[in-house]
This record gives structure tokens, sequence and C-alpha cells, in this order.
């Protein structure tokens, strides 16, 4: 506080991005209370190119909301809303709800990418394109229908055709390499559902040097379409979330070289490990006289710092978010602190109590207090609440969320396009075939904040099926051409980094890719040392960041690194495993893709089981599972399963009791995927309860195949009885002499298994019967709903549904008795107890993806 007011007009706040009443209010009363002092916003992902994109083409920097829910036809140019996005949750529920068959429709996707990504493996139609030549898909489907169909009135505007006309559909097509009538079809599916489409380009890998031209031409298909307004919201309830910018960044670098900065504080960003090495923040934070850093551990950053102040683990805090407008949220602490910490907005109010003037001078407030006044003011006096605010304030602590926008307005004015924007879209012509490096964020690792997490380093990623580590990803025919197999160490350009290589199907042969978030040095001993730091590799020339369309060359260096690949194999072989068919073949006949079949009731050996109450069960749609493994981190939270480390996995001893299986079919240099949660299927008709010679796994009267851990002696008939492969074994004692506090966040309702046992799921069991007992207190009996287990809690899209099938009513029940509907490899006769929907593709028997 001495050091700010000695010269606060050359002093710095830099936090992530804030949004929430009471927190933006706090950052504003801590600049009043040092007035002079600068806050600025430090985003790894911040997308310069996209806010002045929207900027040039409707006069505001608002983030608008994308209503992927309300999309009949999404077409992706080189980015991924599923992973690694600005607001990928609730991408991912608006997505898988429209993957959702109803009516007879469902959303039809078309994506252009070059690097595979969680979005292509879900398209119904995915083409292989370079980042610098997704401007020349934008423009040309731009030109189909104002220039070639002449559907709009844009055709004598001089911008609009200096725009276009050098964008024929049939010479783009012919340039980069995509089948004809692409464009056309493309266009085509966007006209016919006007207002009900999306054109998406928001990404990480569109951050380069044609990032504003395409964001520019893709508001321009939005506004010709007629989303804006509809489908992508600015107006009703726009998005706080995506905010910072790194031309700040490079601006705050410029003023601590300068001398203009003499005090810093740092709360809870990184920018030493997200920026590149060329912006030199380590050698500017140098010369700053005085270096806070609020922050949970001393990362790259606050290793730089003079001092630290230790911040509270989110479960220990309380704190407010607003993430689009009108939508607010409140969280309060669920465990007391374990340490002596204290949370960022509490270290920003002791120091500005220190202060002699301003409104956190002298103010004893706590933040807890701070938090609720701000809310009586800023929410609920702005709201016509009949409560009073003690009741108002304890019922929004009870749900958590307040939404105080119409949700069901489903139109508003939406921007008006300033065609002069077109103006500035720059010609780009990438003419060589030189290869290109593209950096991605990964939904498991994100920008690496929590790489400490040994949850999230075993969860394998969602497209390579790989944990631990991250890998050069590139195409069959690229390895081929520089002879190179999976795990080649090679090195990129003049670095000397050495970056293991993945093969990968479906990925540009002209594009290598690598996720950043890896190889933290200072993130704690489980994180350190895994992976490589991509953010390396990012570029900055001219003020212009670039994540992508970076030429490169890939080096050989003759060593070898294993990759932890859990899957191994993803083809069927034939097997009725999966079961596939197009949305027409699907009208035509509802049984469509299924060539296999359950067995007759009498067809068995054994007496049939007696369900007189419940019978718990599952039914799983392939349409709405995007493959994201949120399930998978859930059940391993929920049930105590233990992280094995890299080791135990190359010996193939992974953990997880779900997993999702990934398979292929079609041409390997462009392959569809399927993606199946698989977990152990409750059979009626189990192989491991027969073979089990201390009946260690039983069948109950509600249809759960149980585990009796203390019975189990671990022969592992069972294993290798299931044919679905879903009960794992402890080869270790591997929950032995846990660090305090990592005690802490096993479930107590679920047994820790020793060496020796075998586990897997039960439908979180522990959850039906706290329900169970919770409706007997309560004098009625379990309804459908509510009981949900981990996974299906978790998952972003409702793939997953959970109940009971003797209920004639339950949604389970109704999914079962679909047509869609049919149980994996049916033929042995195990009568599983999930049911899972054929996956059906939005598009014609002869279209390829």
């Amino acid at each position: 506080a001495e050091a700010i007011m000695a010269a606060p007009d050359r002093a710095v706040l830099l936090t992530g991005p804030i949004h929430g009443p009471a927190r933006s209010e706090l950052i504003d009363d801590f600049s009043k209370t040092f007035r002079g002092l600068r806050h600025y916003i430090f985003d790894p992902a911040a997308n310069d190119s996209f806010i002045e994109a929207r900027h040039k083409c409707f006069g505001n920097r608002t983030v608008p909301r994308y209503r992927f829910d309300r999309a009949e036809t999404i077409v992706i140019l080189g980015a991924d809303p599923l992973t690694g996005n600005f607001s990928d949750i609730e991408f991912a529920s608006g997505f898988g709800t429209g993957r959702k068959i109803h009516d007879n429709k469902m959303s039809k996707v078309f994506v252009f990418e070059s690097r595979l990504s969680l979005v292509g493996t879900n398209a119904d139609r995915r083409f292989q394109v370079r980042p610098a030549e997704l401007l020349s898909v934008a423009l040309s489907i731009a030109n189909h229908i104002i220039i070639e169909k002449r559907l709009l009135n844009y055709a004598e505007n001089k911008a609009v055709t200096a725009a276009l006309k050098n964008y024929s559909p049939a010479a783009v097509e012919s340039k980069i390499g995509l089948p004809t009538g692409t464009i056309a079809e493309t266009a085509s599916a966007l006209w016919a559902s006007r207002g009900r489409g999306i054109v998406f380009a928001a990404g990480f890998e569109n951050i380069n040097e044609t990032g504003e031209s395409l964001q520019i031409a893709v508001n321009f298909l939005n506004a010709i379409f007629e989303n804006e307004g509809t489908t992508i919201d600015s107006d009703i309830s726009p998005s706080n979330q995506m905010q910072g910018s790194l031309r700040d960044m490079q601006k705050l670098i410029d003023d601590m070289n300068s001398g203009r900065v003499e005090t810093i504080i740092i709360c809870g960003v990184n920018p030493q490990y997200n920026l590149p090495d060329n912006f030199g923040f380590a050698n500017a934070l140098g010369e700053v006289k005085t270096k806070l850093a609020v922050t949970d551990r001393i990362d790259e950053t606050a290793a730089l710092c003079d001092y630290i102040a230790p911040t509270s683990h989110f479960l220990e805090s309380w704190g407010d978010a607003e993430p689009q407008k009108g939508l607010y949220s409140l969280f309060q602490p669920t465990i007391q602190p374990i340490f002596k910490t204290l949370s960022v907005e509490e270290s920003l109010l002791a120091i500005g109590k220190l202060s002699n003037r301003g409104p956190l001078a002298g103010a004893e407030i706590s933040w807890h207090d701070y938090l609720k006044s701000t809310w009586q003011n800023a929410v609920y006096r702005r709201g016509d609440y009949p409560a009073a605010f003690e009741d108002f304030w304890t019922d929004v602590l009870r749900r958590g969320v307040l939404d105080t926008v119409d949700r069901n307005k489903t139109k508003s004015r939406g921007p008006r396009f300033n065609i002069a924007a077109l103006n500035d879209i720059k010609r780009f012509d990438n003419n060589d075939n030189d290869l290109e490096l593209l950096m991605y964020v990964s939904g498991i690792a994100y920008d690496g904040r929590h790489q400490n997490n040994p949850w999230l380093l075993e969860t394998p990623d969602p497209i390579s099926k790989t944990p631990w580590d991250n890998y050069l990803s590139i195409a069959p025919k690229t390895a081929e051409r520089l002879k190179l197999v999976e795990g080649d160490l090679v090195t990129l350009g003049d670095s000397d980094i050495k970056i293991p290589v993945h093969i990968q199907a479906g990925h540009h042969p002209q594009v290598a890719s690598i996720a950043v978030g890896w190889g933290r040095s200072r993130v704690g001993k489980m994180g350190n040392g895994k992976g490589i730091n991509a953010f390396k590799f990012v570029t900055d020339q001219d003020g212009q960041i670039s994540h992508s369309i970076i030429k490169t060359e890939i080096r050989k260096t003759g060593e070898c690194y294993a990759l932890a690949g859990i899957q191994g194999h993803n083809y069927t072989e034939g097997r009725p495993i999966i079961y596939e068919a197009t949305l027409g073949e699907f009208l035509n006949d509802p049984h469509a893709g299924q060539e296999g079949h359950d067995p007759a009731d009498d067809d068995t050996m054994w007496p049939k089981h007696e369900y007189p109450g419940h019978k718990w069960g599952m039914a799983i749609d392939l349409n709405s599972c995007i493959g994201c493994n949120a399930c998978m981190v859930a059940c391993q939270a929920e049930n105590n399963i233990p992280v094995v480390g890299k080791e135990q996995i190359l010996k193939g001893r992974e953990m997880p009791w779900i997993r999702i299986d990934t398979y292929y079919s079609g041409e390997p240099d462009n392959p569809e995927q399927v993606h199946q949660p698989m977990l152990c299927q409750q059979c009626e008709n189990a192989p491991c309860e027969t073979v089990c010679p201390v009946v260690a796994t039983v069948h109950n009267d509600e249809g759960l195949n149980l585990q009796i851990y203390n019975r189990c002696v671990g022969t592992r008939y069972c294993s290798n009885n299931c044919p679905y492969k879903v009960r794992r074994f402890n080869w270790h004692e591997f929950n032995k002499n846990i660090e305090h506090p990592r005690e802490l966040v096993l479930n107590p309702e679920v047994t820790v298994r020793e060496v020796g046992v075998m586990e897997k799921c039960t439908f979180c069991i522990q959850r039906i019967r706290d329900c169970k007992n919770h409706a007997k207190n309560q004098n009625r009996v379990v309804v459908d709903g509510d009981i949900a287990p981990a996974c299906v809690q978790t998952c972003p899209t409702n793939a997953l549904v959970f109940g009971d099938l003797n209920d004639p009513g339950s949604r389970v029940a109704k999914m079962a008795r679909r047509p869609r509907g049919y149980h994996v490899l049916a033929e042995l006769n195990t009568r599983p107890s999930i049911t899972y929907l054929t996956k059906i593709r939005n598009r014609n028997k002869t279209e390829k993806s």
C-alpha cells in the first residue's frame, strides 16, 4: 500500500477476466482508493481480432452469446466451440441439444479445419482446410449466395463485389482441394435455415495474420443469413466471458520497460508462462521496483516477484459472477480454510484498507459483507423482488444462480452490419507447400492453470486418447513422407525443444499441431515437466500474435518417446458395437443401421432375474455424446478411483470405470468418428458372475451387478470373462500414504479399495442408496430424475439418462423402447441394462464426411 501511495500513477493491478457485480465493484473501488492506478486484464486466449472485427462490423465490442441449441445449420471455420473456448460448456450443452432428433429433425454440422478437433469428430460434413484458406471458404460462401445466385441485393454494392469477386466457389474448391459442390452445399444449407444457423470461427487457432479478416467475413455471413439477433445474441444476454487484450499486455510491457511502472500487483494470472518469449515479460518485470503476486502457488510469474500473498482455494472462498448479461451466480465456501490464506478479494481489501483516502481506506468490512452489500445495492434493488433482502440472499445462495433475463425471447433487433468493414478484408495468398505449425487449446489442459491436477493429467485427450503428455500431431501422409513413426522425437524449426510425434488420422498433411498448456516448470510436483510448453512457438511480429500459419520444419532426432495411448485400436472390425445410419435412412426405417438383434427371452440356460421394485438402467444417445471425457473425471472424483500414472498406463493398467471409446470408419486420411461411453453394462446374464470363485460379484434385485470388495481375492477371472472390458484391478496400493491435504478429496461414502481388489461401476450405488433413504424420510417414493450418477450429472450434453426401467413413464424406459435403441454385443446374450441409440448423421447416404 505504501509503494502504491508513493506513486499511484505508476501502479498497476493485473488480473484475469473480471465479471460479477461484487468483484467488478471491488476493482473499481480499489482503483478509486489508489487514484491513478491502472487495471489490466490478462487472458492467454484473448482474441483481439475477434473483438476488433465486431467493432468494425457492428460498432461495438460486445461479445455475443452463441445459441447452438437453436441452430439448425452450423458451419465451423477452424475453431472448436466444444473445447478450450470462452464458453465451451454452454456451447457443448446447446450443441448436444441440437444433435438430438426432435420432430424428425436435427442440426447439420459442417466443419472446415486442419487438425481433427472435437467438433470435427461430431460433424456431418468435415473438410480438411489449412488455416490460411479459411478466409477463402468464408468469402466463397458469400459469393455463391450474392454473386452466383443473386439471392440478396448486395450484388451491385461495390464494397461487397470487391471483397467477393475473386472467390468464386469453383475457383476456391479447385485451389484448396475441396470436393466440387462443397461451397454450394454449405451455402444452400445456411440459406435454407436463415435465422436458424451459426457460422463460427472464434477460436484460439484463428488468432493469426488472417484472423481479423476472417472474423469480418464470418460476421458478414451471419448478418446476411439473418443469424445476428436470433442464434447470435449480442442484445438480450451477451457474454461477459471474453475479456483482456494481448495488445494491452504489450502496452504494459512497454510501460514496465520504460520505467512507467513502479508497483505491480499480479492476481492469479501467469503471463511469464502464457506469453511467448519474444514479449520479454520477464525482463520488463525486472524493471519494476515492487512486485506482489497474489496467487495459490509460486508459479513461473510469482517466482519473479518480490512478495507473494498466498490465496485460498476457490472452494474455501466467497465469490460471484455474471458470465452473461443478467445471469448472476453466487458461490460460497464448501470447506473451512485448510491453511492461513486469503482470497484475492480479501487481499485487495486488506491493501486498500491501509490507504489514506478512497472508498476502501480504513474499511473494516469483510469480503463476505462487501459481497452481500454489493448484491443488495446492485442486484436486489434493481429488480422487483417481493421478498426481503435476507430471504432473497438465502434463496440465491441455495440455488446458486439468478437469471433476470427472459430466455424465451427468441429474437432481438440484432446489430446492423457495416458494409464498409469489408474494405478491411486483406487478401492473403498462401500458395507454397511448406509445413505449417498450429497451436490449439486442449479441453483438458486449457492454458495450463490446472496442470498439477492428476485427475486431469490422467484424463486422455479426447482425440488421441493419450494422457500425461502433449505431442506434435501430423497426418499419416506427412509421417510417411518424413519417415516418422509414433513416438519419434523431433524438433521444430530452429528450436531445440524435443517433441514426440503422434500420427493422427484426419489431420491435414501440410499442418502440424500441438496443444498449449503443457510444459509447466512451476505448477507443482505432479505437473512439473509434463509435456512441452507450446506457447514458446507462438510468434509475435509487429504486434500481431499468431497461433497458426507459422512456417516450420520437422527434424528427426533419432530418439523415441513412449506415448501412453489407452485405446490402441480404433476400428470395430465388423463387430456389433457401433450402429450408424443417415437421417434419411432413419426416417425411412427407424431401425436403420442395426444389423444385430437381441436374443429371445427364453434363449438362455439361466433362470430369469426378478425385479419386484426398481430395475436401474441407463440410455446413451450417441448423437449427443461429443466425447469430451467429462464423465470420466466426474466418475473418478465421485468414486475414489486412483490415479495410477503413465508407467502403469503403458502396461495397460488404467483404472477409469467409464471410458469414451472412439471408433473410426471410412478413409484413413479423413475418417468418420463415433464416440461411445463404455461402462459396466449391468448385465442380467453377467459373464463375470458365473466365474467368480468367491462370489465377490453378484446380481441384486434392482438390476445391479455388485462388487463386494472384501470378498475379492483378485483372481481376475471376472475381467477375463467380461466382453466389455470395464473391470479394473488394483495392481498396487494406489491410495496408500496420501499426503495431506489430498486425503480430503476422497468421498467418505465410497470404500477406498486395496491392492489385489477388482472394481468397476455400479451406477454410483451410494447415490441410489442416499436418494432412497431421503425419499423414505419424506414418506414418498423415488421419482424419475431424483437419482443422477456422477457421469449423468456432469455430462454437458445430456447424452446419458439414468432411471428405473420398471417405470414405463421414466425417461430411460422411454429411450430404451425407441427403435434406435440397441445393446452392445447383444448376440452374446449378456442382456445389458444400458441401451445405446444408433448414431445418426445428418446427410444423404451418398455423401461422405
